[in-house]
């Protein structure tokens, strides 16, 4: 799946990040609760994944997040797959 990150080409071009880094989403398990920690950059990049995803033109597409792509490799899970469901 082709991801197209127009929100973070977005705030790029017009300065609307607090900062330039990325240290990718950092994801923990934190008492029955999801933890997901990032910078702004690393927040709006995963928004352009969730909005890739759910513009797919795909039935039952999915994508795969992990340390080669957006996950920081301290956090307690080593892959997210999100699923978009057909309906």
């Amino acid at each position: 799946m082709k991801i197209d990150y127009k929100i973070t080409e977005y705030f790029k071009e017009n300065n609307l990040f607090d900062n330039e880094s990325s240290l990718g989403l950092i994801v923990k398990n934190n008492f029955n609760s999801l933890l997901i920690n990032g910078t702004s950059k690393d927040l709006v990049e995963f928004a352009d994944i969730l909005v890739s995803l759910a513009l797919s033109k795909n039935k039952n597409d999915h994508i795969h997040i992990d340390d080669l792509s957006l996950l920081n490799k301290t956090s307690d899970y080593s892959e997210i797959i999100i699923e978009k469901k057909e309906g």
